[in-house]
């Protein structure tokens, strides 16, 4: 993989002529993030989630819309819970060449307290959220090493601020930033590390999270619905990634900011900002019970 340096010592990529794999590709930010990519020149798009005719919807748009692009786009079925599938698929894609990018962008949320979460809640929500990525980078890395490749890792601003409400998903993905702040160094100068943490995004993160009992959630927040549009956003991700940061924060408003402060020079005001949101939350389910 061509690279260059920049003043501040980062890898500096590119995707022209790169292959690209992405997982969690058939809505929201992985839909977004294979059209911008292709868009940028990539060679060869590939596309893991378990919705095929999500990620049919997104080929069809990239054949469409991107009418002068020549590359080649595979669409992979792959159910990322199970070790076993993600292996498989995984080693299919390996057999037609080498990957240059992997953008781990695959996982689900939750909107229950850890006890109402349902047995199992946690360790699920880990298997998708960081394990498959975990396991998927590790297939890929012997070619990237050849080819001075990258890592880019979709995690989230509770992967920095814990939230009441989002035990699974927040540690799930302080996992991913944790991992990756380690691998990043083991890896210097010979595979490039990034990392992800957008705040609210317009996807259907909320509607697709689990709720009590292992149930779908099943509606958008207020916060995703007035979130970022994706593709806006995986414009600026791919801009940076090109100007070779490796940490990449997009769209923190001023309660995200002050959060992050809060959270480490006054941890006792934080935990009670984070109580009263979570009585808060609770209030409203109850009164929305009522309703029903």
């Amino acid at each position: 993989m061509k690279t260059v340096k920049n003043p501040n010592r980062f890898e500096v990529h590119d995707f022209e002529g790169k292959s690209v794999l992405i997982t969690g590709s058939s809505s929201g930010i992985g839909a977004a993030m294979c059209f911008e990519v292709a868009r940028r020149g990539a060679r060869r798009v590939v596309m893991l989630s378990r919705d095929s005719s999500g990620m049919e919807r997104v080929r069809e748009r990239i054949v469409k819309e991107l009418d002068g692009w020549d590359g080649v786009i595979e669409v992979c079925a792959c159910d990322l819970s199970s070790s076993s599938d993600r292996q498989a698929v995984v080693r299919g894609v390996l057999s037609r060449g080498s990957v240059d990018i992997l953008v781990n962008n695959a996982g689900y949320s939750q909107r229950a307290g850890f006890s109402d979460l349902g047995e199992g809640g946690v360790r699920d929500m880990f298997e998708v959220n960081f394990f498959a990525g975990v396991d998927i980078m590790g297939m890929c890395l012997p070619g990237m090493r050849e080819g001075k490749g990258a890592v880019v890792w979709v995690s989230s601003v509770q992967g920095l601020l814990p939230l009441p409400g989002r035990s699974g998903y927040s540690a799930s993905k302080h996992a991913v930033n944790g991992f990756a702040g380690s691998v990043r160094a083991e890896l210097e100068g010979e595979v490039d590390v990034v990392v992800v943490n957008p705040g609210y995004v317009r996807t259907n993160l909320s509607v697709n999270a689990v709720g009590e009992g292992g149930k779908k959630w099943g509606r958008r927040d207020v916060t995703t619905a007035r979130g970022m549009d994706p593709r806006l956003l995986v414009r600026s991700v791919c801009d940076s990634f090109e100007a070779g940061e490796r940490d990449i924060g997009v769209n923190w408003d001023w309660k995200t900011r002050v959060g992050l402060w809060l959270r480490f020079l006054a941890p006792r005001v934080y935990d009670g900002i984070m109580e009263k949101r979570w009585r808060k939350e609770k209030t409203k389910e109850a009164g929305e019970g009522k309703q029903d």
